[in-house]
């Protein structure tokens, strides 16, 4: 399909100059042990030699994406936490936000509440993008800051209601469970993503409340506006569920070898698994026509 999309000259090069290469994090350009190959670090040089822009796209928060941005050879702008906020490359201004209204927050933390889950809650703040949390989960909270530094806000359940719009919430717990709380859940106003506990690096399963509109895919319009590009001079590489609007909405969608079935089924190509420098082989065919 890329071929009918962009097209080759017949020598190796393309025919439609892509402007923005999105790229997931988690199972996409992340190796096993947490680095970024060298075969990817060369790609994505070249495509910024190409003037080509690169974005990381990824479920996680500013944090936890920041080290892994700077180990990459270019300046990325991020697209966090589901696709609800993105920022410029240099972190500095807010170029999308969705967020939740305080009473769908509030109704989140109510239901969700229960002495055997913790709660997160990521909200703006100031113009940037904060971390609430269970103030009783001292144990996950420990792990949270070990892991991810200390930037969460210890906050007691009362306070989490009443934290006003926010981008998230996200629900910690027995997967289980957390399957039980999403399916009663189900509403209009509000956009449901459940990770199984082989997906979260608190070694939990994790329900994740957004607006019904954030996604990657409204985030990276977002940055395609910022740009002055259209969507068609995109390519998007991803391997999960909260990948599939933003896979079909850019003019080349390339789903990892390691993607779920549903992400493989709907993208334009499939290429390597993570561990075989599938990114850097998207990023090769379809940004540098090589």
């Amino acid at each position: 399909m890329w071929a009918a999309k962009y097209g080759s000259n017949g020598e190796g090069g393309v025919w439609n100059t892509v402007k923005l290469l999105v790229l997931d994090v988690d199972g996409t350009i992340l190796l096993p042990d947490g680095t970024v190959s060298p075969r990817l670090k060369r790609s994505l040089e070249a495509a910024d030699r190409q003037g080509v822009a690169v974005a990381l796209a990824t479920s996680r928060r500013l944090w936890a994406t920041q080290g892994i941005a700077a180990e990459l050879p270019v300046r990325p702008m991020l697209i966090l936490c589901d696709g609800a906020v993105a920022l410029s490359a240099d972190e500095q201004t807010i170029l999308f936000a969705d967020e939740m209204s305080p009473s769908v927050v509030s109704d989140a933390v109510r239901l969700a509440d229960d002495g055997d889950r913790f709660i997160i809650v990521d909200r703006l703040v100031d113009g940037r993008v904060g971390v609430w949390g269970q103030l009783e989960a001292d144990g996950i909270i420990d792990v949270f800051e070990r892991e991810c530094g200390p930037v969460i806000e210890r906050k007691d359940r009362f306070e989490l209601m009443t934290a006003g719009p926010a981008l998230r919430v996200t629900v910690l717990g027995g997967a289980d469970g957390l399957e039980v709380l999403a399916h009663r859940w189900r509403r209009d106003d509000v956009r449901l993503l459940l990770y199984g506990e082989g997906q979260s690096g608190f070694g939990l399963a994790e329900l994740h409340v957004l607006s019904p509109t954030a996604n990657k895919a409204a985030a990276t319009q977002a940055l395609a506006v910022h740009l002055g590009i259209s969507m068609e001079e995109v390519v998007a590489v991803g391997d999960g569920i909260n990948d599939r609007e933003l896979l079909m909405a850019v003019g080349v969608g390339v789903a990892m070898g390691n993607a779920v079935e549903e992400i493989r089924r709907i993208a334009d190509q499939v290429v390597g698994d993570v561990a075989h420098d599938g990114a850097a082989e998207a990023v090769e065919r379809h940004v540098l026509g090589s």
